[in-house]
């Protein structure tokens, strides 16, 4: 080391703790996922239930269940480009996004939990990823209705 550095009072650095080690009590996403579903499932189509389950799914799948105030900003980038590697279009990683926002956002709200929100600040690359379809021909319309 150079005699400079060694002359240097540097300060000890301390290792960031795992999210297991918080005390706290937010919920478990998966918890989260199914007090959502109890609060604003009522009178909702099967969709509805198969979306946020399915992102409940994702989520799990690529960062683990976790209280939802242990997600970082940084897991939120890891899933959506995940999602991306995985196929989907921006249109619909945005949607799950939504999902995703809505869920942790509504259980922040109502435990009142004193956190935010990481997936809400996610980047969205604007990509041309859309892929438009072509209408069927009204003579291919005719013929199934025949």
């Amino acid at each position: 080391m150079g005699v400079r550095l060694q002359k240097l009072d540097i300060p000890e650095l301390s290792v960031i703790p795992d999210w297991k080690d918080r005390a706290d009590d937010a919920p478990l996403l998966s918890e989260a996922v199914e007090f959502y579903l109890e609060l604003k499932g009522h009178g909702r189509s099967k969709t509805f239930f198969r979306g946020a389950n399915r992102t409940k799914e994702y989520v799990i799948n690529v960062l683990g269940d976790r209280p939802i105030s242990a997600y970082s900003t940084s897991d939120a980038g890891k899933f959506r480009d995940w999602l991306l590697d995985k196929g989907l279009t921006v249109v619909s990683t945005k949607r799950v996004f939504a999902t995703i926002k809505s869920i942790i956002n509504l259980t922040i709200s109502e435990h009142g939990l004193n956190c935010t929100n990481n997936f809400s600040r996610t980047f969205m690359p604007d990509r041309d990823d859309v892929k438009k379809r072509k209408p069927i021909p009204v003579d291919e319309i005719r013929k199934i209705q025949q």
